[in-house]
């Protein structure tokens, strides 16, 4: 008994530092991944309900940590994007903000903004060039709407 209980014991060692090693690979790709981009977004997908808002961010590589200027450019993908939502954003970036971390942003779903997904396209220029470039999936959901529906359905 004492001898199963041992055998029990090392197959689980064994497997739980697998699933360590495995687990440790993936996060090192994805880290990898991530030094070879110029600018990263904190979240690439999105989901409000109306008259909600969620903040993310936009973080620029800088190697050689001086002043440097960056203008953004930011492309609606879908149809529609400015009578739905409305992001709030920053006209110019430098190389001060990026020291701090990365710049904030907002995305605000509008009270009579149609339920459906939308698509940003976020460009980051320097000196008048592709530097990077990420996409962010916003999607507007109908939830509140929803539970609104379903409390009416219940009193009546």
């Amino acid at each position: 008994m004492k001898k199963n209980n041992k055998r029990r014991m090392l197959l689980l060692a064994i497997f739980t530092s697998f699933v360590l090693i495995i687990s440790g690979c993936g996060e090192r790709i994805e880290t990898e991944e991530l030094e070879e981009k110029n600018i990263v977004l904190s979240r690439n997908l999105i989901e409000l309900d109306r008259l909600q808002n969620e903040d993310f961010y936009l973080g620029i590589k800088n190697n050689y940590e001086k002043e440097q200027e960056f203008s953004l450019v930011i492309k609606c993908l879908t149809d529609n994007c400015e009578n739905n939502l409305v992001l709030q954003t920053f006209p110019s970036i430098g190389i001060e903000a990026n020291k701090n971390g990365a710049f904030p942003m907002r995305i605000n779903a509008l009270e009579d903004a149609q339920k459906s997904e939308y698509q940003y396209e976020f460009d980051v220029m320097k000196n008048d060039e592709l530097y990077g470039q990420e996409r962010l999936t916003v999607v507007v959901t109908g939830a509140v709407e929803e539970m609104k529906k379903e409390l009416v359905q219940r009193i009546n």
